[in-house]
């Protein structure tokens, strides 16, 4: 180890020192963020995280990860603040082997990625193979021709506990575009929202690889809205899961909600437990060409459309609040409101819509993937009631007998 690498980590970071020092194979050892500039990274490779004036940047973390081999640094801590970027962030690693973790430490939504800065670009460009996670931060004003916020190449990313909002591509995927037949992408307790495609899929774009999206809510994005363009939400080009989560509020000219078509030749997509609300299209869920199955979801509400077309196939406990998804496996429900609530916190990181009393919804889904929660996580069990509901919110249904607050029922006419 040289004099110049332990003198200048210690000096700032003395743990992070120690840990690099005695670091394995198999150990992770961390950079932690000492500044909000965005200045690089002075020389690439040699182990520090440092700027010319001798501060661990974003940037100049995301460099010497990328660098370094799989039993070097592969942790970057972010503190509180808003990081402001003049050019993309490229989350890419020389050794595929190796996994990278990006972590917020601060509190919820005090961390900020703000691509602002310089001409317009998007805020993470990830590659290079191996895992990267992305956890507690918030990305926003991103502007790319694809992929506003992050572009995933030949790489699995996760994506926990933050929102991504307000990026804007001038092509497609004005959210997360996913590019690479070996890209995957878990969204986990995550919010989507606000962000504009001026071509398909105002929030996520699956062109190519795997996307799983749980615990999360997808609302209010946009993409084009004159003919050809499609999924405000999500649209899907190839593998699509989406369970315990929201989509709401989007806008298409197809597929406001979610969209699926065929890029791949087995363009799937499985929807178990969501709630599809209000967004506006010619229809909120739209199966252009592929396989789009759904189990236990709500498609209600449809703003200048209807709910669904294509032969999407039902896998049964589904609520159709008109008839247009062809629902009629067992234990489907059509023509019904299932009575939403407003989004809401409604108590977790990510909005959703609460079951009003009397929803058709309430205790008439199931559970195939054994949830343990509803959307909204822990201390909000996927079970209250007699049975599971349909939808990513679990209600609370009302006792008729209690419900006028006395033990017996209510006189006719009240």
């Amino acid at each position: 180890m040289n004099d110049r690498y332990v003198s200048r980590t210690t000096a700032r970071f003395p743990m992070a020192a120690l840990a690099l020092f005695f670091v394995g194979s198999c150990a992770a050892a961390t950079f932690t963020v000492d500044s909000t500039l965005d200045t690089p990274d002075i020389i690439i490779g040699d182990g520090i995280c440092s700027d010319s004036a001798g501060h661990c940047t974003l940037r100049a973390a995301l460099q010497e990860t990328g660098a370094a081999s799989a039993s070097s640094i592969n942790v970057i801590d972010v503190p509180t603040g808003t990081y402001v970027t003049g050019s993309v962030l490229n989350a890419k690693k020389a050794d595929a082997a190796k996994d990278l973790s990006i972590i917020g430490t601060g509190p919820a939504g005090g961390v900020i990625i703000d691509a602002s800065g310089g001409n317009a670009h998007g805020i993470f460009n990830i590659g290079g193979g191996g895992l990267t996670s992305i956890t507690n931060l918030t990305m926003q004003n991103g502007s790319a021709p694809t992929g506003g916020a992050i572009t995933v190449g030949d790489a699995n990313l996760n994506i926990t506990l933050c929102v991504i909002r307000d990026n804007h591509a001038s092509i497609d995927g004005g959210g997360i575009y996913l590019n690479d037949g070996n890209a995957a992408l878990k969204l986990d307790r995550s919010t989507v929202t606000h962000n504009i495609a001026v071509g398909n899929a105002g929030g996520i774009y699956i062109r190519f690889g795997t996307a799983n999206i749980i615990n999360s809510a997808i609302i209010n994005n946009q993409a084009g809205m004159s003919s050809g363009f499609a999924g405000g939400g999500i649209l899907n080009g190839a593998t699509l899961v989406v369970s315990n989560s929201t989509v709401s509020g989007n806008s298409a000219a197809y597929g406001g909600g979610i969209a699926s078509l065929d890029n791949t030749g087995t363009a799937t997509a499985t929807l178990t437990n969501v709630t599809i609300n209000g967004n506006n299209s010619a229809q909120q869920l739209h199966l252009i060409a592929g396989l789009v199955t759904v189990q236990s979801s709500i498609i209600a509400n449809p703003v200048g459309g209807t709910n669904c077309k294509g032969p999407i196939t039902s896998l049964g406990h589904n609520l159709d609040s008109a008839a247009s998804c062809g629902f009629i496996t067992a234990g489907d429900i059509k023509n019904s409101d299932p009575l939403l609530a407003q989004l809401a916190g409604n108590g977790s990181v990510t909005p959703t819509h609460a079951l009003l009393p009397g929803s058709a919804a309430l205790d008439h889904g199931i559970n195939p993937l054994g949830l343990k929660t509803d959307q909204r996580g822990l201390g909000f069990p996927r079970t209250t009631g007699a049975d599971v509901d349909i939808g990513a919110f679990e209600g609370v249904q009302v006792d008729k007998i209690f419900a006028n607050g006395f033990e017996v029922p209510s006189l006719p006419g009240n």
